[in-house]
């Protein structure tokens, strides 16, 4: 008969994802996942996904070249927030951490990486929007919580 998980066995040896960007849910998950759940067996990974939007100069006549410099900056952005995690986690005593910058849709490209990377667990922070906006706008969260096939952690 097959025991219930615990607090303790429940992240064991397990890969584990933290979406990250520049924002304080963000920063909320890193932080509860640090102080919390890390066990040193636990191997962890950051993904950055930003979607850079194209700037209404981009559909004149040099809208390569202008696109291609929105995307420099933005990947230059993520890479930056990405080397800002891996400091954290190495302050925390957590070692050496994988970071992966991504181009697209948050939520499709945070699922898409668990599932590349064999994750076992996401933990994801929440921008704490109320129920109009979050349906108006869209939740990063509430679409990996429902798309991800894995557990979800989302950190308020």
């Amino acid at each position: 008969m097959a025991s219930e998980p615990t607090g303790e066995n429940l992240l064991v040896d397990k890969v584990v994802l933290i979406p990250v960007d520049e924002s304080e849910g963000a920063l909320k998950a890193f932080t509860f996942y640090a102080e919390t759940l890390h066990k040193p067996e636990n191997v962890v990974h950051f993904v950055n996904v930003h979607y850079p939007e194209p700037p209404p100069s981009a559909f004149m006549a040099s809208s390569a070249e202008i696109w291609a410099d929105v995307l420099r900056k933005s990947q230059a952005k993520a890479r930056a927030n990405l080397n800002e995690y891996q400091k954290k986690a190495k302050d925390a005593g957590m070692g050496a951490c994988k970071a992966w910058a991504k181009v697209g849709k948050p939520g499709e490209g945070i699922c898409e990486t668990a599932q590349e990377l064999n994750v076992k667990l996401i933990v994801i922070g929440s921008r704490g929007l109320g129920k109009l906006r979050r349906t108006i706008l869209g939740s990063v969260s509430d679409y990996v919580l429902h798309h991800a096939n894995i557990p979800v952690f989302v950190v308020h």
